[in-house]
């Protein structure tokens, strides 16, 4: 994307548009196709997405408030300084919303994990062994 966007007229209106453009079509793409095997890595693409979709809104709000700034519409700019502090703050709010579903993903993983490690006796020890692990490990 950003080889075709750097021949997209530089710091205009235009190449922010394409931009989102190309970033709005890809984030769809990916949420109908669903590439990844598993759900979490899938969701994982469409937050990035929807990331990137979000950087590119808030560099179409700086540039239209850099020209309201030139331009002294006060009242304009007030309104784009909270649009601006808006799109940052839903950007925080996915990031700690994925952290949290994150962190009960991987809780919920490492014991499954962990459990049929244990069941298989990957360790080396048999979990039949009336010693267990702790014999295993003393030997």
């Amino acid at each position: 994307m950003t080889g075709v966007l750097s021949t997209i007229r530089p710091g205009t209106f235009t190449q922010l548009s394409w931009g989102m453009s190309i970033s709005i079509f890809f984030t769809v793409v990916l949420s109908k196709v669903e590439p990844y095997n598993e759900a979490q890595d899938n969701l994982i693409a469409l937050l990035s997405s929807g990331l990137l979709i979000l950087v590119f809104l808030s560099a179409s709000f700086l540039k239209y408030n850099q020209l309201l700034a030139e331009e002294s519409q006060a009242y304009d700019l007030i309104g784009m300084d909270l649009l601006l502090i808006i799109c940052y703050a839903s950007s925080i709010v996915l990031l700690f919303w994925w952290a949290f579903h994150q962190k009960e993903d991987m809780s919920v993983s490492t014991a499954m994990v962990a459990n049929n490690t244990l069941r298989r006796g990957s360790l080396g020890s048999n979990v039949s062994d009336t010693k267990g692990l702790a014999g295993a490990v003393g030997d």
